[in-house]
C-alpha cells in the first residue's frame, strides 16, 4: 500500500486502505506499507510529513511491513519486490509443509486385548 511521505493526507489514508485490502483478500494475505518520494523528503528540508518512526508504528499495529522508497530514482524499488515475492513464498511453503504434516498418517498403536482377553488374528 502506497504512500508519499511528502503528504500526510495520504499516509492518513492507510488504515483504510489496510483494512480494505484485509477485507477483499485472502486471510494470509501479505501487505507492505510503501512509503515513497523519499528523494523529495531528502532533497527539500521539511518536505518530508511523515516521520518513518510513525509510519514503522503504523506498520507494526497493522502486521504489515515497511519500507521507503523513490519511484523517481528507482531506490528501493527492487527491494519492495523481492521482499514481498520472499515473504508469499515463504507463507505458501509453511502452509504446504503444514498440510503434508496434518494428511501424515499417524502410527496408532493397537491394543493386543480386548475385553480383557487376547486378540487372536483381526478378532479384537
Amino acid at each position: 500500500v502506497l504512500y508519499d511521505v511528502t503528504n500526510r493526507e495520504s499516509y492518513d489514508h492507510l488504515p483504510t486502505w489496510i483494512e480494505e485490502a484485509r477485507a477483499l483478500a485472502a486471510k494470509d494475505v501479505v501487505i507492505m506499507l510503501v512509503g515513497n518520494k523519499v528523494d523529495l523528503a531528502e532533497a527539500q528540508e521539511g518536505a518530508r510529513q511523515v516521520p518513518f518512526l510513525e509510519s514503522s508504528q503504523l506498520a507494526q499495529d497493522h502486521h504489515a511491513m515497511l519500507l521507503e522508497s523513490s519511484a523517481r530514482t528507482g531506490a528501493s524499488v527492487e527491494e519492495i519486490f523481492m521482499t514481498v515475492s520472499k515473504s508469499i513464498l515463504n507463507k505458501r511453503l509453511n502452509a504446504a509443509a503444514e498440510l503434508e504434516r496434518l494428511n501424515r498418517p499417524e502410527t496408532v498403536k493397537m491394543k493386543s486385548e480386548w475385553r480383557g482377553r487376547p486378540c487372536e488374528g483381526s478378532k479384537c
